[in-house]
């Protein structure tokens, strides 16, 4: 592509992907006032400099020569065009670094530029973002000198009136220079931390040239509004990877033991006395295996460090599940488990204590009503049309099958539902708004993103999903104190498995405080299967953090957007705002409906106990 051609697409606000002769590679998304530039070697420390600053949306880089010179005149000029100014940040590394042995050496960044050229505050915006760059053990020292911006051994770049050039000469502490290797996990947060800062000195320039936004309530500009907003070709891939393989193993299916009916009336007829014998179906894949195909995926590929954070997440979380798959029915088993899904803290445990009590002075209204089956599924198959129709391709599917523990359930954005499932009256409404409103909504909100773990959720999103779920159920009107008391209960299952009880002493324990026998039962089977699962604690621990979460004055549309944990939320308000996320297409009805609005209110930072008081 000729130079003129390549001003010209840029003039028009269209995409460039080139590599250029020499290899130049030249990225520029969309139209923006800067350009980052690295002239480097591609080898010693400029081979992993190139990877940390590829996520930038206006980026040249290729070694120094008179193709990458005028290419970078080309996309500036053009760009100059368009904004007036250009910022051009020229990024290199400095010499390698000596590590004393007793100390680390801190990430130092060598500002160069001409004072006076219209950049100062721009240039006083970097430095500042560049000191508070924190690597762990390391101090951070960012310099401003005021001198040309050259690059050593790189010639002038010689840019035209009004575009500005910076350079930043890197300490290179990804890279040892006796082994000519580079640390990828240095290099994966200079990759995190760096473009950030380079950006600061952008949207400082920017916003001291831009009138301020007429709309009252616009946000202030932000770095984010400078970074990608698209999904690189390489995150699609990864994506689509890590998502074929997690929907080859079933994994609550797998943990499941076969003929639990059997299992209790044998526990039942042995005076609750006899640890019972579980079994499970043969795995349908060899998780080894499996796990060799995962751990392969070239996740490090991924430009775009908040995207590769994700997928990297993800890919952890697969390869420990299909670690427990294949130590299922042993000790190890629940090590695995603890590393997933956590143990249960002392403010836990103080949470179940006190809807123990609460439960004790809201007891439920009696009711005899119940619905079978069918009329359940002509309710949830009514449900779902309800969001059918604004949303052309909700999920509509409702299964009946006889291989269904968990009575009513939803899988893959699918509703299944027990074919002996028997459901009081009253729990009608509060379950749909759980399964449907939030289960097949994130679904279907996930799936229609660039990033599709979102449809299948991303790493640790389990508490979230379940503290929406129960929250949906008060909101509805149908969080009851029955519901309640089995949330409580299987905490202290939990619990009590982490402190060594046996599936008998958990069994009593349940028993003591109150719970029925068969009730006991399931929840300690739920959580001793496979080996020790500690994920059913989640179902509290994740209503009592959604609960402070709207405390500290968040609103809820933003966890509708896919399948998450609490702890992604600013990672997905930032792909938000770059544009690589689009906003929840489809809202609950529990936000669709004004009625329900004054209960979201009154619950921002509750306890879970206090939710029974408020259905009083």
């Amino acid at each position: 592509m000729s130079l003129e051609t390549i001003a010209a697409t840029v003039a028009r606000d269209e995409s460039l992907a080139l590599e250029l002769e020499g290899g130049v590679h030249l990225h520029v998304e969309r139209q923006l006032p800067f350009l980052v530039v690295h002239r480097g070697k591609g080898i010693g420390p400029d081979r992993a400099l190139a990877s940390i600053l590829r996520p930038e949306a206006s980026l040249l880089i290729g070694p120094d020569s008179a193709v990458a010179r005028d290419a970078a005149r080309a996309v500036t000029t053009a760009l100059r065009e368009i904004f007036g100014e250009v910022l051009v940040l020229e990024v290199w590394a400095g010499p390698a670094v000596e590590e004393e042995p007793q100390r680390l050496a801190p990430a130092s960044f060598r500002v160069a530029h001409r004072k006076g050229t219209r950049i100062d505050e721009a240039v006083a915006a970097l430095q500042q973002a560049l000191s508070t760059f924190h690597l762990p053990g390391r101090g951070t020292d960012a310099t401003v000198r005021e001198t040309a911006p050259q690059a050593p051994g790189r010639a002038p770049l010689e840019l035209g009136e009004g575009i500005h050039h910076v350079g930043i000469e890197v300490a290179p502490l990804w890279y040892w220079a006796p082994g000519d290797l580079d640390y990828a996990d240095v290099t994966r947060a200079y990759r995190r931390l760096l473009g950030p800062a380079l950006r600061e000195a952008v949207r400082s320039h920017a916003a001291a040239r831009v009138p301020p936004r007429s709309e009252p309530d616009a946000p202030p500009m932000s770095v984010h509004d400078f970074g990608r907003s698209r999904v690189a070709p390489e995150a699609t891939a990864v994506d689509q990877q890590i998502g074929a393989i997690a929907t080859r193993y079933e994994w609550l299916r797998a943990l499941t033991p076969v003929g639990v009916d059997r299992v209790w009336a044998a526990f039942e007829a042995n005076g609750f006395e006899a640890e019972p014998e579980l079994h499970y179906r043969p795995l349908r894949v060899d998780p080894d295996r499996l796990r060799r195909e995962l751990i392969n995926v070239p996740v490090e590929t991924v430009p775009d460090p908040t995207v590769e954070a994700l997928l990297r997440e993800k890919q952890s979380e697969i390869d420990r599940q299909l670690s427990m798959l294949a130590q299922r029915g042993s000790r190890g088993f629940l090590y695995g488990s603890l590393q997933l899904y956590g143990e249960v803290d002392a403010g836990l445990r103080q949470d179940a204590e006190a809807v123990l009590v609460a439960v004790e002075a809201h007891a439920d209204r009696e009711s005899d009503a119940v619905l079978s089956v069918s009329e359940v599924r002509e309710r949830a198959i009514a449900e779902l049309a309800y969001y059918g129709a604004d949303h052309p391709g909700f999920p509509d599917e409702v299964t009946i099958g006889d291989d269904i523990a968990a009575g009513l359930m939803v899988s893959h954005g699918r509703l299944l539902l027990a074919r002996d499932l028997v459901l009081p009256a009253h729990r009608m409404e509060a379950l749909l708004q759980h399964e449907v409103g939030t289960h097949v909504v994130t679904h279907y909100n996930g799936s229609q993103q660039p990033i599709r773990q979102l449809a299948s959720g991303l790493s640790s999103y389990d508490a979230l999903q379940e503290g929406l779920g129960v929250f949906s159920e008060f909101v509805a009107g149908g969080l009851t104190a029955d519901r309640m008391r089995v949330l409580a209960m299987r905490v202290f299952a939990v619990g009590a498995l982490v402190d060594g009880a046996s599936f008998v002493e958990t069994f009593r324990l349940l028993r003591e405080r109150g719970t029925d026998a068969r009730a006991a039962f399931d929840v300690t089977l739920r959580v001793f299967r496979g080996g020790g699962l500690t994920k059913d604690a989640l179902y509290l621990r994740g209503l009592r953090d959604l609960l402070a979460y709207l405390g500290e004055g968040h609103e809820l549309e933003l966890l509708y957007l896919g399948k998450m944990a609490l702890r992604h939320v600013p990672m997905v308000q930032e792909l938000r705002r770059r544009g690589v996320l689009e906003p929840a297409r489809a809202l609950p009805r529990i936000l669709r409906d004004e009625r329900y609005r004054a209960r979201i209110d009154a619950a921002r930072g509750l306890r879970p106990a206090d939710l029974l008081r408020e259905n009083a």
